[in-house]
């Protein structure tokens, strides 16, 4: 059973996946940007893709930036990405916002942990 579970997370429905370390635990990041889209419309765009998929964390994002953007791995661009809070982070320099406007437009990115419980946002 552990070997099965390790594929899984090694390779995700034949999606080729980056790792990155955030704390204890690796992450898988999706490899593509979904593109700019609203926040709820990214919620949408997560559980198309299947329920172990999700917006990234602040931390986790942050993480990304550093482990990923910074070494020109993964097809991100300097632009704002949604986080799971709602709120965003600029790709361009590392820097996060808190959002009120949910209706304005970000990029997309998803990341999957096995273990970890969707996030509940204020705006649902």
């Amino acid at each position: 059973m552990k070997l099965l579970q390790l594929l899984n997370e090694i390779e995700v429905r034949n999606i080729r996946t980056y790792r990155i370390t955030v704390g204890d635990k690796t992450i898988a990041v999706y490899p593509e940007d979904l593109g700019k889209m609203k926040w709820k419309e990214a919620i949408k765009a997560c559980k198309k893709l299947g329920p172990e998929w999700r917006l990234p964390t602040l931390r986790e994002f942050l993480e990304i930036y550093k482990q990923l953007h910074i070494e020109g791995k993964g097809n991100f661009e300097n632009d704002t990405y949604w986080f799971e809070s709602g709120d965003y982070l600029n790709m361009s320099n590392g820097m996060w916002s808190y959002c009120n406007y949910i209706t304005k437009e970000h990029r997309v990115s998803l990341v999957r942990t096995p273990e970890r419980k969707p996030y509940t946002h204020r705006h649902t």
